[in-house]
Formats: structure tokens, C-alpha cells, sequence
């Protein structure tokens, strides 16, 4: 940027502005050497006053031209360069350092803009959790099906308002599904579909590493009748925080009653807070992992532990590898412990 302004001054320079204008800027140009010219236009910029800063890197080029009658646009960079090793060298130039929080903002809208341009699929639509296919996966806990099945989730969110109270927060719809298919039986049935909309709004937080707060909705039931049928709501609270390739997400819900109980010990079992964490390594794979707990600090006490890895081999795929150990993995046997490990191929 400073380079093709200092170039446009370089050759147009005795163009711009008026008599009276060249006037005065020549007293200046006389009063101050190159140097300090090009000092001030560096302390105009950093200020935000940029309509003077054009104007002593102006002056400060043609002070330096003086010097010399041929003057090519190599000779221009290599000017500047020199300029700036004067100004890095001279203990009369201070710049206004960035602060760490500057940074940080600055790296987290990155963040956010970089991830809804990756995301989006279509129509506003963007990819929310993780979207997999499983065809190979083991439970410890075989129930009605194999204990080797395949599974697939799909998981969507659309962007349905912004800013209604001033806050720069956003409000999203979401839909998840988690499917589980004895596809190695003889007749292949899918013996259990979980499904999640859900509804959240989510407010931006500049505040150390804090990223964002996230409100929400979240319905979850597998459609089932009877004694299979299972059905829950929530509402929750969350925030990440932001460390850079790490973050966490700590969320704590709170179960709204319901007329009709299918799985009044759910809570029990599924618990009332999780911990996501989520590692990115350069490659552009990244490690995730999901621990949850009822807060239960006797023999009541249950929880479960998710890890995944992640392996980037493209276009936003990736080959997809998860362990799990605990509770509450299927609805229809949210009580029944299990482990469970599972390799297959995501988007995101």
C-alpha cells in the first residue's frame, strides 16, 4: 500500500494541488530533510489521518528526487527501503505497537469470516457440526443390532437474523441428525435416527480469549413409539474460549419438563455440562474431543468421553476417526455403557 502511493507521488507529485498548496509544501519540504518527512507521513498514517500522510510521503519523494535526475521505479522501492531502515534504525521514531488485543480481535474475525467462506454450501447454508459417513462401526453394547454397523450424521445451520439488540449477534436455525444403520444384516434396517433443530443465538466477545457466547434451543428425540421412544428438551448456555490452534467450549443446559417423561432419568445419564475441546494442527487436520458429566460427586456420578481425529485430504473432507466411552451415545440406549470406535470419511 505504501509503495503505490509513494510511486503515484513520485511521478504525479508536481501535478497535485494548487499554487498556493505547493507553496506551502515547499517551505516544508525546505525546512525538513527526507528523513523526517517520511516520519511524519508514517506518524499521520498510524493516527488515521491519512489525507496528510499522502502528503509528506509527497514531499519526502520529492526531497529525495532532488538527488537524483533518474530515477527508475526500482530506484523508487529501493528508496523506500532505505527510508524504512533509517526509520527502524532512528531512536526518534516511535510507532504505536499493536497490542496483544488487537491481534487477538483482528485473528478472531479472520477466524469467523475464514470459516463462513468455507462452510457455506448453499443458499446461506453452512455446514454446523461434523458431517460423516461411518461405514465401519463398533459397539461394545450390541442391543437388538451387530455389534459392527455404520452410522452418518448431517448437520446444517442458516443464518435468520443479526443485530436485533445492538449486540452484533447473530441467530441461527440448526438441524442434526445422527443415523444408525445395521447395514451388515441380513435385511439392513436403520435401528435408530436421533434428531436435533435447534435454535441459538450467538454474540461476539472481544474480552481476553473469550470468542463468543452462544445462547440456544435444542429438541432431541428418535421419533421412536412406546418403550423405544425417547424425547428431550433443553435450553443452554456456552462460550469459547480462544488460544489460538486451541480452543474450548465449556456448555452447561437445563432440561425443560415435559407432560410425558419417556426417559425421566436422562439427565442422569446424559448429564448437564460438556466440554468440547478442539486442537488444529498445521496440516489443516485437527483433533476434537467431547467430555460430559453430571456433576453427580458420588456412585451417581456418569459421564462420557468422545475423541476424534480428523485427517484434512481436501475440498473440506477428511478421513474421520472416533473413539467414545461412556453414556448417552444413541437415545434409545442412553443408559447402557459403551465403547464404541468408528473410522469412516467428514466434511465440514
Amino acid at each position: 500500500m505504501k509503495k503505490l502511493i509513494f510511486s503515484i507521488f513520485l511521478f504525479y507529485g508536481g501535478f497535485i494541488g494548487g499554487f498556493a498548496d505547493e507553496f506551502s509544501d515547499n517551505k516544508i519540504e525546505t525546512k525538513f530533510s527526507a528523513m523526517e518527512l517520511y516520519q511524519k507521513a508514517v506518524e499521520c498514517e498510524s493516527s488515521g489521518n491519512f489525507k496528510e500522510a499522502l502528503k509528506y510521503y509527497k514531499l519526502s519523494a520529492q526531497k529525495s528526487l532532488k538527488k537524483s535526475s533518474d530515477l527508475s521505479l526500482q530506484s523508487v522501492s529501493n528508496l523506500e527501503q532505505s527510508l524504512k531502515s533509517e526509520l527502524i534504525l532512528s531512536p526518534k521514531i516511535n510507532l504505536p505497537p499493536q497490542t496483544d488485543k488487537q491481534s487477538n480481535s483482528k485473528s478472531k474475525i479472520n477466524k469467523n469470516n475464514q470459516n463462513s467462506q468455507e462452510n457455506e454450501l448453499f443458499w446461506g447454508i453452512t455446514a454446523y457440526q461434523n458431517n460423516y459417513f461411518l461405514p465401519i462401526s463398533y459397539s461394545s453394547y450390541k442391543g437388538t443390532h451387530k455389534d459392527i454397523t455404520s452410522e452418518f450424521s448431517i448437520s446444517l445451520k442458516k443464518l435468520i437474523a443479526s443485530d436485533i439488540i445492538g449486540l452484533n449477534e447473530d441467530y441461527y436455525f440448526a438441524y442434526t441428525q445422527l443415523s444408525w444403520w445395521d447395514i451388515y444384516a441380513d435385511s439392513s434396517p436403520f435401528y435408530e435416527n436421533n434428531y436435533q433443530p435447534e435454535i441459538y443465538t450467538q454474540i461476539p466477545v472481544d474480552f481476553y480469549n473469550f470468542n463468543h457466547i452462544r445462547l440456544g434451543f435444542l429438541h432431541d428425540s428418535n421419533g421412536k413409539s412406546e418403550l423405544e421412544s425417547r424425547s428431550w428438551n433443553r435450553i443452554y448456555s456456552s462460550f469459547e474460549l480462544d488460544f489460538g490452534k486451541l480452543s474450548l467450549t465449556p456448555r452447561l443446559w437445563l432440561r425443560l419438563p415435559d407432560n410425558e417423561d419417556d426417559n425421566p432419568a436422562i439427565v442422569k445419564y446424559n448429564g448437564i455440562i460438556d466440554l468440547t475441546a478442539y486442537y488444529k494442527l498445521p496440516s489443516g487436520s485437527f483433533i476434537q474431543s467431547i467430555f460430559s458429566n453430571n456433576l453427580r460427586f458420588d456412585k451417581e456420578n456418569k459421564s462420557s468421553f468422545e475423541l476424534r481425529y480428523l485427517h484434512y485430504i481436501g475440498d473440506g473432507f477428511y478421513i474421520y476417526l472416533s473413539g467414545f466411552s461412556g453414556y448417552g451415545y444413541e437415545l434409545v440406549y442412553y443408559n447402557k455403557y459403551q465403547n464404541r470406535i468408528g473410522i469412516g470419511i467428514a466434511f465440514r
